[in-house]
């Protein structure tokens, strides 16, 4: 059985006293953002925008915090959370309000629109699943620029004969699943409060005898910008969230059909979308039962995730295979290795200072976008985890190995708000803060730390939260434009000038069944010997630099000199420019 209720609650040295420690995460944050601003990231120009965009919230959040700690010095709020974390319905508000908040963000901050072509897939692929159907058939005549159609993380099936992303399949299902019943906008927020409902659940298995450590737990979890603000769109990461926190709380049960049920969510967790994430979560905690010399257990455990990453990893090629079945066996395997692994690992190229400048960015954007008693605590939980006790150990190695595994292998996430990479181990990140909750607690300076706790969280969600949403806001509205003045062209196609607009590939998005005018395609993924046939097909507009940088895209400046592509369009096309 797991020793769950004799969790660490042993006292801390008393030279770390609340405001020095919040004066070190200060420095810490500062120093963040001071190194940030000053490395090197070669081509990811978008990495260095996002810092520039969430340093105010950096800033913001530090003198947040050190009014914070000046408001505890005087003993203010010091009892509101012992009087808050007594009720036994607010945590359940908190998670309804939560849910209700990203919706309603889902709508008012993004438009229902997905920004980063990641989320398109996500709506695309469930699209596909909720027509009935694997992948979708592309028209015979559209398949020589189906590349064009789809220009980014599409798996590609020999000879273009259907197409579906190169993802695995369990965020879209789940998408398609909301969309056949209450409506995809209610996927990712829906998930969050299973995510939230999780968390509280696994701490009240591990301290039973202290319902504010689970109050503790939901309040650093449901006041972060990250988790909020993320499950207002269509990535996955949300759906790793609730994935992980749920497999966590089946696993603590201890019984065979809760072990059952743990395998069956660890099923879905690798084929979210990238086989990786989930398997990292649950290592540390597979090691631990054979540390413990639960052997046919920990066997259980390695034999079904064993089966189902093998299972997953074939997916892609049997999916291939089962389009186009008279193709030959190693064209699908070819396309798996070369279009997915490859591209996966090709970040690698970048060399060690470019992957040490961007994680410097990735943990500056997590201190923006986290509730800062959540990384406060996590500070001072950590050294308590590590130290005493399996169960704690590994639920902090769950933290550690996703973080290490991102940065070595993606340290580059592209879009996202906060670090999204980290988004699957947030709930392990609060119940960590939650174990130094119970730490803290035991001291003399208790009502301090309660004030600051309470102030950082209130703090969060009233001051860095709209801001941070504010920031998505601003982001997505131009790419919202741009698909409101490419869908009002016109025209029977539009060519959207990607080598002249930063993200502009993002844009070519189309329905499965190609029944949508205008057609969007990305101007460099068309074959050039198949301009003339293009040219033939109906009117055609171009989204150019011109247009982004009317719509305030970024990195947008006017006018780039044209690529050799656009001159052969140019040359044979006669188009509108918008």
């Amino acid at each position: 059985m797991f020793n769950a209720s004799t969790l660490p609650v042993s006292k801390t040295s008393r030279a770390w006293t609340p405001g020095r420690i919040s004066w070190v995460w200060r420095i810490s944050v500062l120093a963040l953002l001071f190194i940030g601003a000053q490395v090197e990231v070669g081509p990811f120009q978008l990495a260095v925008y996002y810092l520039i965009q969430d340093r105010w919230t950096i800033l913001l959040a530090v003198v947040l915090m050190m009014g914070v700690a000046a408001l505890a010095q005087r003993g203010c709020g010091a009892g509101l959370l012992d009087r808050l974390a007594a009720s036994e319905r607010l945590p359940l508000l908190m998670l309804a309000l939560a849910v209700l908040a990203a919706f309603a963000g889902t709508h008012l901050i993004f438009g229902a629109t997905p920004v980063s072509y990641d989320e398109v897939q996500a709506d695309f692929d469930a699209r596909v699943f909720a027509a009935g159907k694997l992948a979708y058939p592309v028209p015979e005549a559209w398949r020589p620029f189906i590349a064009a159609l789809g220009p980014l993380f599409f798996l590609r099936i020999p000879d273009g004969a259907a197409w579906i992303s190169a993802y695995w399949p369990g965020n879209a299902a789940l998408r398609a699943l909301f969309d056949s019943t209450i409506g995809m906008a209610w996927c990712s927020p829906a998930l969050l409060g299973v995510g939230l409902a999780s968390t509280y659940g696994v701490a009240r298995k591990l301290w039973p005898d202290r319902r504010d450590a689970a109050f503790i737990a939901v309040l650093l979890l449901g006041t972060s910008s990250q988790a909020l603000v993320t499950a207002m769109t269509p990535y996955a990461m949300t759906a790793h969230l609730a994935v992980n926190m749920l497999w966590l709380r089946l696993f603590l049960q201890d019984r065979p059909l809760a072990h059952a049920g743990a395998m069956a969510v660890g099923v879905l967790g690798v084929g979210l979308h990238q086989v990786v994430f989930h398997p990292l979560f649950v290592a540390p905690f597979i090691l631990m039962l054979l540390c413990q010399k639960r052997v046919r257990l920990a066997a259980f455990y390695m034999a079904g995730y064993g089966v189902a990453l093998a299972a997953w990893s074939l997916y892609p090629v049997w999916l291939a295979w089962l389009q186009t079945p008279g193709a030959g066996p190693s064209d699908p395997i070819r396309a798996l290795l070369v279009d997915r692994w490859a591209d996966g690992a090709g970040q690698g190229r970048f060399g060690h200072g470019v992957a040490f400048g961007l994680t410097v960015l990735n943990l500056a954007r997590l201190a923006a976008w986290l509730n800062p008693a959540l990384i406060l605590l996590f500070a001072v939980g950590a050294p308590l985890a590590l130290a005493k006790g399996a169960l704690p150990r590994a639920i902090l190695a769950s933290v550690l190995l996703t973080a290490a595994a991102a940065t070595l292998a993606l340290p580059y996430q592209g879009h996202g708000w906060g670090w999204r990479y980290s988004h699957g181990v947030l709930g392990s990140m609060a119940l960590v803060g939650a174990m130094a909750w119970l730490n803290l607690t035991e001291r003399p300076d208790r009502g301090e730390w309660s004030s600051i706790v309470a102030g950082a969280s209130l703090g969060s969600l009233l001051l860095l939260f709209p801001l941070n949403a504010l920031h998505a806001a601003r982001f997505a509205a131009p790419i919202r434009d741009a698909l409101a003045l490419i869908q009002g062209a016109g025209t029977d196609l539009v060519v959207v000038d990607g080598d002249a607009v930063s993200f502009g590939e993002d844009l070519a998005r189309n329905r499965p069944d190609l029944r949508n005018t205008p057609k969007i395609l990305s101007l460099e993924k068309i074959p050039p010997a198949a301009l003339p046939e293009l040219c033939r097909r109906g009117s055609i507009a171009v989204f150019d630099a011109g247009a982004a940088t009317r719509l305030g895209f970024i990195g947008a400046n006017g006018p780039e000199p044209r690529s050799p592509m656009r001159e052969a369009f140019d040359a044979q096309c006669k188009a509108r420019i918008l």
